[in-house]
């Protein structure tokens, strides 16, 4: 707080810093919160999708929540049928984001899914023409294409900002 004396004027002026993070994401990744998507396309297999999220040190994106579904759906997926991080591989019917050994908390899958048809379906796709429904599938099947996830890149700034002006 600083006072200026004027004669027959007092100014009162309050200044304060303002700190915060902010998140950005490299070029051709969309933001969502303080992660980053980006969806590849071309056909690949599910192990070839997991190395390739990692050689952009990403990951397959994991799907916490609705808001996160809504958000790919809107921005992210085409109606193809994508490649997302779920896996069942360590053990049959135990659903876990691949990148983190979370289990699922949220879901959204088909209907009759996950059914482990022909007993090797260990790995997640997201139904592009069917509602962006979810769907188990063996990992060295095609899709055409697979949505990596990594955190934003956070930066901390500093300003100072001028709060009020008081003449009394």
């Amino acid at each position: 707080m600083f006072t200026k004396n004027i004669p027959g004027l007092n100014i009162l002026l309050f200044l304060r810093a303002v700190v915060g993070i902010s998140f950005y994401c490299e070029y051709g990744w969309l933001r969502h919160g303080s992660r980053c998507y980006k969806r590849f396309v071309g056909d690949t297999t599910g192990y070839d999708a997991r190395s390739a999220c990692q050689q952009h040190g990403a990951f397959l994106a994991s799907i916490k929540d609705a808001n996160v579904q809504y958000f790919l759906q809107t921005n992210v997926m085409s109606t193809s049928d994508t490649w997302i991080g779920g896996t069942d591989e360590g053990h049959e019917g135990t659903w876990v984001w691949s990148h983190s050994e979370d289990t699922f908390t949220y879901s959204n899958w088909n209907s009759g899914e996950p059914n482990n048809a022909k007993g090797d379906e260990d790995c997640l796709e997201i139904y592009g023409q069917l509602g962006y429904r979810w769907n188990d599938c063996p990992c060295n099947g095609s899709n055409n294409g697979y949505i990596c996830l990594k955190g934003g890149i956070h930066f901390i700034y500093k300003k100072i900002v001028v709060g009020h002006l008081t003449l009394f």
